[in-house]
């Protein structure tokens, strides 16, 4: 396989718990849609507290044919497990990103979440930070990560994470 490691690896998990199945091989995934679901509420819940809105949120995304089409959910596929990541990491970046002081465990998390994302299927996981860069830029907020040593230790997580598995 050309991919990074970590569905193969959750896949197997699966199949060791519940058997060889397609349904074994297909869970990680599709637990990985409904982590997507609970992330986009919670985000949307805390910027918004409305109730309404977060299930509305979540009612679009699940309305998608993107979301649980051939390359998602349903299927077993890398992008349910990078989506779940990418949000994840962009939500937690957004309310680092907004506060001068953010917590050290946020940017750890978002750190990890990163590397999980690389680990899902590569290049593609740096994707939406591509996004935050510019975003940081158009704000004028683009010396924040350079300002705490708590981003350079979540660099050292990604680099450390996905360098172990692209050196071997």
């Amino acid at each position: 396989n050309t991919r990074p490691p970590l569905l193969i690896c959750l896949m197997a998990a699966s199949m060791t718990l519940f058997g060889a199945s397609e349904w074994a091989l297909r869970l990680p995934s599709a637990l990985a849609a409904l982590g997507t679901l609970a992330v986009t509420m919670a985000f949307t819940w805390r910027l918004t507290r409305s109730a309404a809105t977060a299930f509305l949120a979540c009612a679009l995304l699940v309305a998608s044919p993107g979301f649980h089409g051939v390359h998602a959910a349903a299927t077993g596929d890398y992008d349910a497990l990078l989506t779940l990541f990418t949000t994840s990491y962009l939500c937690v970046l957004f309310f680092t990103l907004h506060r001068r002081v953010p917590p050290r465990r946020w940017v750890l998390w978002a750190g990890v979440l990163i590397a999980a994302a690389i680990l899902t299927k590569g290049v593609a996981g740096l994707i939406p930070g591509a996004g935050v860069a510019v975003y940081l830029l158009f704000v004028r907020r683009w010396t924040r990560p350079f300002v705490r040593p708590r981003y350079l230790i979540a660099a050292g997580v990604i680099l450390l994470a996905t360098g172990v598995f692209y050196g071997l």
